[in-house]
């Protein structure tokens, strides 16, 4: 089986530590405490075993991606959820912490006391001492000789029998980089997404969505990622390109009897990339024995770009629309513009362009958010017109009149999106959100379900703003808390589950917890106020716009 970005296990550290009261063995992946015996997931254990290498200094997510992950592409969530398992294990509280602070925008520290264990002579060493970091030194050597062929041996040979999977569901890994270049990491990841999205288009099909496809689980074996996934076939391949050559190799795998049905090269100028993932699709489709419409047909073998170069910038832009942020939307936006530039028929990147915009609006990013909404509706408009074979322009399209408060047209425009790709969770979720906003927590229930079902490993949106925001409404605070604080251990930065988390605190007759959630708001962002979300805001409902405003002024929110 071809190897991927992801199938990449850190090693660790024989040496113990002890980590306040709990004791720490990274080489078997457990901590321990008064009979307590809790097993850490490799990349968890290998999260708190960095950070407590380095107690007391904030260490940014860059710095841990690169650690744990060794650089391969990994989702803005992949961190944020090993965390969360960090905590849980330990008994911490984020918003009370004993172990990891959360320091925004910046990372995480470790505040809790550490030493190094016994190595057979005198006492433990406290780590930060000059002895300590000698000694850390030493450690962190070793690390790269630890037994990263002992794990794989040993989960390629976890061959436990596989329940009846189903024949029509498939999931594609991220592709493997070959190029050496982790900077181009993007690319292998891009095409892999978009193959997901060439797939989601076809009825016959249930496809998982590319944050379950992508997500760690913790092996490399086909047939346990299969079953974590509930998909019969897997799709995994590389990418190797330069010199304006580009070459891909796909493989899928069945992964009930856990042999390749089909394998091909496919090679060419990096001009023919579409051509080229069309073959890949055609082959998958021939090989699960899938008939096409002619449709379908159609649907699948349409260009995106006709330059290689806007395509590459579109792919680098995609990078930073999943980490949210103020500064990381700018960087977004300015290459798509490039990408415009180059090629003014890119209905995708003009899409992708008018969601970041909207996304200033709703953040509060832009002094002028009718402008914001103004500008990104012409380029919604315009990515549809140029592309309307795209589930991810008219999606585009679809979010833009949600925030623009043109909700029936909202909803035109996400159950195209549907019809143009049956299998697309995100299409589902966008209409279970707009469907909360709307006030309908009956329909946003069962859409959120059918998209939880074609993405199991879902993002924080789908926690707060489907099932959360569907509790919410129905009056369910208790539930609505607790989902929105498990979408915020996912993705500290989402503003929205935090601004939900806080009017359902206040109804729930919890004030002064309401009161820490709009501290958080404030310093990440530090000119958000009540005027501007209620600019914002997509309620339907003007009275519940009111009362939204005055529970988040009851948390502290200012005007």
């Amino acid at each position: 089986m071809a190897s991927s970005p992801t199938e990449d296990v850190p090693t660790h550290s024989p040496q113990k530590l002890r980590v306040a009261d709990w004791d720490v063995d990274p080489s078997t992946g457990r901590i321990c405490q008064d009979g307590t015996d809790v097993r850490l997931e490799p990349r968890v254990m290998a999260v708190l075993e960095y950070l407590a290498r380095r107690p007391g200094q904030t260490v940014s997510r860059e710095e841990l991606e690169r650690a744990v992950w060794s650089g391969s592409v990994v989702g803005y969530e992949a961190l944020s959820r090993a965390i969360a398992q960090l905590r849980k294990a330990l008994g911490d509280d984020p918003r009370n912490p004993r172990f990891i602070e959360t320091h925004s925008k910046r990372g995480y520290r470790l505040i809790a006391p550490v030493q190094l264990g016994n190595s057979g002579a005198g006492e433990p060493t406290t780590v930060g001492s000059p002895s300590g970091r000698r000694r850390s030194m030493a450690i962190a050597a070793s690390i790269v000789l630890a037994a990263v062929g002992l794990f794989a041996w040993w989960t390629s040979n976890q061959q436990s029998p596989l329940p009846d999977l189903p024949a029509n569901a498939i999931a594609v890994l991220p592709f493997a980089n070959l190029g050496g270049d982790r900077d181009k990491d993007y690319f292998a990841a891009g095409i892999a997404a978009d193959l997901i999205t060439d797939l989601s288009k076809l009825a016959g099909l249930r496809v998982m969505a590319r944050g379950s496809s992508f997500a760690n689980l913790g092996t490399s074996d086909v047939g346990e990622i299969a079953r974590a996934l509930n998909v019969r076939y897997v799709l995994e391949g590389s990418v190797l390109h330069g010199a304006g050559r580009l070459r891909i190799n796909a493989q899928l795998v069945d992964a009930q009897s856990r042999q390749p049905v089909w394998a091909e090269r496919f090679e060419g100028r990096q001009e023919n990339i579409f051509s080229l993932q069309d073959a890949v699709v055609r082959g998958v489709v021939e090989a699960m024995s899938i008939h096409l419409t002619h449709g379908e047909s159609q649907r699948i073998g349409r260009e995106a770009s006709a330059s290689f170069q806007a395509y590459d910038l579109f792919l680098r832009a995609q990078r930073y629309y999943f980490a949210r942020t103020r500064e990381d939307n700018a960087e977004g936006k300015a290459l798509y513009r490039r990408a415009i530039e180059i090629d003014s028929e890119f209905g995708r990147a003009y899409g992708a362009l008018a969601v970041a915009h909207a996304q200033d609006a709703l953040a509060g990013w832009s002094e002028n958010p009718e402008e914001s909404l103004e500008r990104a509706l012409l380029l919604a408009l315009r990515g549809v017109a140029l592309d309307n074979a795209s589930p991810h322009t008219e999606w585009a399209l679809a979010y833009v009149r949600l925030l623009r408060r043109e909700h029936s047209l909202a909803l035109e425009s996400v159950q195209h999106v549907q019809e143009l790709a049956p299998s697309y969770a995100d299409g589902y979720a966008l209409l279970g959100f707009i469907y909360n906003w709307m006030g309908d927590h009956k329909q946003a229930f069962e859409l959120t379900a059918k998209a939880m079902d074609l993405n199991p490993n879902y993002s924080q949106e789908y926690l707060w703003g489907g099932l959360g925001f569907a509790h919410f409404n129905a009056g369910n605070f208790d539930m609505a808390i607790k989902l929105a604080r498990e979408a915020l251990d996912r993705n500290d930065r989402a503003l929205y589950a935090r601004l939900m988390l806080a009017c359902a605190l206040v109804r729930a007759g919890r004030p002064g917890e309401a009161a820490w959630e709009i501290e958080q708001v404030r310093l990440a962002e530090p000119n958000y106020t009540l005027s501007v979300f209620a600019r914002s805001v997509p309620l339907l409902d003007p009275r519940s716009r009111t009362q939204w405003v005055a529970d988040l002024r009851t948390a502290g929110l200012p005007e």
